[in-house]
């Protein structure tokens, strides 16, 4: 039986999770930004697997990258497919919403998880309580391995009907908010909010401790950034994934959303980040 996991990841949790369920299952991993680049994405494994990490759970929680690949994917309803999320806190209507995307397209979700791990913008979790959310990810991925392997179906983490109940009257207010930041950074209040995601480089710089190193161009997933005289210079595809600000080695490039934190997922090097990724 063969399998590909498709994963996007900025500062490794989803890197790790797709990794962790590779090893286990015998699956191949895609860049979903190496696969972006093709005008189709064809499914050919028995076994298909999407790994990202939830972004802007006020909206619907999904990537904008997710969001294209899903449009760009060719695969038949009976394929087996599964899906992973990963998140500092909960995951909405994430799962939930990926699957009417993929059933837009023909396509079924047989299954999706929540995996929480450390946040990598404010708040940020304590020492203690990121190594709980590791050592509970090794737990809980040999259920979702097992599950996954004997092709079940019926599964899908998310909010309860209660909790997304009692958050729904903030929703509008959350909406605001988000959409006021990134288009104070992107320069363009009159935008709507995924036409202004990709533009939130536009507030991104950096200070007197950049060397050049071009490490930030090197692990952008998108390739959104290049280096033009020895700087780095965005160039507004933006996914808001701050792999950039979180590998610099010098700390160097600031970014006005993750607001001073720097993280990223202690099992993972920034080799492993960088194009082409090894499987």
């Amino acid at each position: 039986m063969s399998a590909e996991i498709f994963y996007f990841s900025g500062t490794g949790n989803s890197f790790v999770v797709a990794r962790d369920i590779g090893r286990r299952i015998g699956g191949t991993l895609i860049p979903i930004g190496s696969a972006i680049k093709s005008k189709a994405i064809e499914a050919a494994a028995d076994m298909t697997g999407i790994v990202f990490p939830v972004h802007n759970v006020a909206y619907d929680g999904l990537p904008r990258i997710v969001h294209e690949f899903v449009e760009k994917l060719q695969i038949a309803r009976d394929k087996y497919v599964f899906a992973v999320c990963t998140c500092g806190g909960g995951s909405g209507a994430t799962v939930g919403n990926l699957r009417n995307a993929l059933a837009r397209r023909g396509g079924n979700l047989a299954c999706g998880f929540t995996v929480i791990l450390p946040s990598n913008v404010r708040p940020i979790a304590d020492a203690q309580k990121r190594q709980k959310m590791f050592d509970d990810w090794t737990k809980k991925r040999e259920a979702i391995c097992g599950y996954i392997t004997a092709r079940k179906a019926g599964h899908f983490e998310t909010f309860s009907p209660f909790v997304m109940a009692v958050f729904a009257p903030l929703t509008p207010l959350a909406h605001k908010l988000i959409h006021r930041m990134y288009a104070g950074l992107a320069g363009e209040p009159n935008l709507p909010f995924f036409e202004v995601l990709p533009l939130v480089d536009r507030g991104f710089r950096t200070d007197e401790r950049c060397t050049g190193c071009g490490t930030c161009a090197a692990v952008c997933p998108v390739e959104n950034i290049v280096m033009v005289d020895g700087k780095p210079s965005w160039q507004h595809h933006c996914e808001n994934c701050v792999a950039c600000v979180h590998w610099c080695p010098e700390s160097a490039i600031h970014d006005g959303i993750t607001n001073g934190i720097k993280y990223h997922h202690p099992d993972v090097r920034v080799e492993d980040m960088l194009r082409p990724r090894a499987s």
